[in-house]
C-alpha cells in the first residue's frame, strides 16, 4: 500500500491538498484501512502528506521541481 499510494503521489495523481480517506483509498487498492492507515502515517513521517486532526490527510503542496527530485529517490 505504501509503495501503490506514494506512486500516486510521486506522478501527481492526487492534488496539493487533497484530501485522501482511508475508506477510499482501500476501496480503490483492495484492502483494508488497517494497512492504508499505516502507509499514511509512514508518508506522513517523510513529509508526502500532512495529519490534520479532526479533518483528515491532505497531499502537502509540492513544487514540480520538488516532486521530480523526491521520485527519483523513491524508485
Amino acid at each position: 500500500m505504501y509503495v501503490a499510494i506514494k506512486n500516486a503521489l510521486a506522478t501527481g495523481r492526487f492534488g496539493a491538498g487533497q484530501y485522501l480517506r482511508e475508506e477510499q483509498l482501500a476501496k480503490n487498492l483492495g484492502v483494508s484501512r488497517t494497512p492504508v492507515r499505516e502507509a499514511l502515517r509512514r508518508l506522513d513521517a517523510e513529509g508526502w502528506v500532512e495529519t490534520r486532526p479532526n479533518y483528515g490527510v491532505r497531499v502537502k503542496a509540492w513544487t514540480l521541481q520538488a516532486r521530480a527530485k523526491s521520485s527519483k529517490r523513491v524508485f
